[in-house]
């Protein structure tokens, strides 16, 4: 039902609640207000994601941009993935080489 005097919002009733929304969508679809669409664990990048992102020479930033999330949410997922591969902060090594490194061998064909 739309509203009188605006033919856009549309207005209905479930469950005793009342909810509006614009041209028919979910109102909570109009509240959200991140860079995009939420990522479910379903759909943000997988480990391999990130290092092939790396392996391209991306930088944080870069990566960030590309999957839409905030730098320190790569930092943190970058983080995560270099403890899982057991590369460890040194002096001598670089840890995104070293994650490059191990991500190539893995995936040589």
């Amino acid at each position: 039902m739309s509203r009188p005097g605006n033919p856009i919002v549309h207005t209905s009733s479930r469950a005793g609640r009342r909810i509006e929304s614009l041209w028919g969508l979910p109102s909570a679809w109009l509240s959200h207000t991140s860079k995009g669409p939420s990522r479910t664990r379903a759909n943000r990048p997988s480990a391999e994601g990130y290092l092939r992102r790396l392996s391209q020479g991306l930088t944080n930033t870069g990566i960030a941009d590309e999957l839409s999330l905030s730098v320190s949410a790569v930092e943190k997922h970058l983080s995560a993935i270099f403890t899982k591969l057991g590369v460890t902060k040194n002096p001598i090594h670089n840890q995104r080489v070293r994650a490059v490194l191990i991500y190539l061998e893995r995936n040589a064909t």
